[in-house]
Order: C-alpha cells, then structure tokens, then sequence
C-alpha cells in the first residue's frame, strides 16, 4: 500500500497562530482534501499522513481530515516547552487521529533545541501516548534534543525533508556528516521529501542523485518515508514530477525495499497508534 507520509491542507481564512502565510502566488488559495485527491489516485496513493501547516491550527487541520478517508494521521505542532505542555497533549492525543508532533524549534541554523524542563515532561507524555516525534530542522539544531531523547527510547523520531539538505548550493558537506552521525547514533527515521523545494523549479534527477544515495546508505531502506510535500512541491514541478523522480531514484531496490520506503515504514511508525 503506498502512502503519502507528508503532505499539507490549509484554509487562509482565519490565521491562530498568527504565523506568515506564504507570499508565494501559488501558495496564496486554500488546499483541500478535493484538491489532493486527483493526485493520489493517480499514483494509486492510498493512504496519507496529514502535517500542521505553522499558520494552521491543529484542530483545523483534525477537522479536515474527518473529510478525507485517505488521511490515516495528522501531525501537528506544539510548543513542547510550554509550562501546561503535559495537558496540553493529553488534549490533543484524545483525538485519535493524532499520530505525531512537531515541537516549535528555531528556523534559524544556529538555533536549536534548549534545556527546558517542560521538554522531559512532553516526551513523557508522547512516549505514553505512542506519538510520533517529527523534527523539521537540520540535524545540528536537534543535538540537545537528541541527548534527552535516549531518556525515551519508546519516541519513534521522524526527520522531515532529508534533514534540510543544501542542495541548493550543490553542497553535500556539512549535511552529509551530520546525517551520517544522525542515522548512526539516533533511531531516526527520515523522509524523502522536500529536496526539490529546495532546489527549486530548475531540478533534474541527477542533481538529487547524491543527496538520496547518502540518505539511502545512512538509514536504509528501512529508515526513509516517501512524502509529496504537496502543495509545497507545486512549486518545484509539482505532485507528478516528485513522484516520477523518486522511482527513478529508488529504482535499484527489491520489491521488499521499495514498499518500505512508499508505504510500510510509514505504517509502522505513525499508524501503530491507533492499533494499540
């Protein structure tokens, strides 16, 4: 079964979280669960995991998702610093649908994740809520998060977009050690998702080729998710273009392996919740 482990709605109207909403034309409408659904059935996509846009609330992004018998889980984003962080899940892990977080860390390259006393007590409470931990940030920014993480070994960790590549740049280095010492010493897992948003529209298969070998040969098949990041992807080709690139990339796996990355593994980590 394929599924699509990363993909966003969003409904302008309305901003919680007072976040900026993209500047990009492309970007500028609502994204619906009518407006994906073409895409996955051409793909023959039968499942998705459903993640938080930061100007989204979450209990919007649940509501959409009760229209859309595709969405398997959404992961959405809480302040895992916060001083309530503990009731604060308990809430949102009522609703089943729930499957994950994102914790608010720093866009910034120097930020990362900082000593927090509220921080021992979200683990814990994720950790007992079987929730998935989804981090957004280039491996550097989690390293004091990783250290508190050993103290939760049942926190499965999910690194969104090959851990922000520079791809752009054409630099493989520092990305390429940092994943290395990431798929070596954690056990993330990390999705193949958003390179080609980073690079832009001007992309070809070989400029990508490098970046997935290393994710393939650090984590392996059985560590890496296919995500769309759609609608974001309609900025670098779009749905259809991601997709033809990805198998041709994944191409030299066995049968066993390619069904990991399309859909098995993210059965496994996000959907073992809601089978418990």
């Amino acid at each position: 079964m394929r599924i699509d482990a990363h993909h966003h709605f969003w409904l302008l109207q309305g901003n919680e979280s007072g976040q900026p909403i993209p500047t990009r034309p492309q970007l500028q409408r609502d994204f619906r669960p009518s407006d994906l659904k073409p895409h996955i059935d051409r793909h023959h996509v039968k499942k998705t995991i459903l993640v938080q846009a930061k100007w989204t609330a979450a209990s919007t992004m649940l509501e959409l998702a009760k229209d859309a018998d595709f969405v398997a889980g959404v992961v959405g984003i809480a302040d895992l610093g916060a001083a309530n962080v503990g009731e604060l899940i308990k809430t949102l892990a009522a609703d089943p649908a729930l499957v994950g977080l994102q914790p608010t860390l720093p866009s910034n390259a120097d930020g990362e994740w900082s000593a927090n006393p509220g921080h021992a007590t979200a683990l814990a409470a994720m950790a007992a809520d079987k929730m998935v931990l989804e981090l957004p940030t280039l491996p550097r920014q989690n390293s004091g998060l990783l250290g508190e993480l050993d103290r939760h070994p049942d926190i499965a960790i999910v690194v969104d977009h090959g851990a922000k590549s520079f791809i752009r740049d054409g630099q493989l280095d520092p990305w390429r050690k940092d994943i290395s010492a990431m798929a070596k010493h954690t056990r993330a897992v990390c999705k193949l998702s958003g390179l080609v948003t980073e690079v832009g529209e001007n992309w070809r298969v070989a400029r990508l080729r490098p970046y997935v070998e290393h994710l393939l040969n650090e984590f392996g098949p059985e560590r890496l998710l296919w995500g769309s990041g759609w609608p974001v992807v309609d900025l670098a080709g779009g749905y259809d273009r991601w997709m033809e690139a990805s198998e041709a990339l994944l191409g030299g796996l066995d049968e066993a392996q390619w069904n990991a990355v399309f859909g098995d593994n993210a059965e496994r980590i996000y959907l073992s919740r809601n089978k418990a």
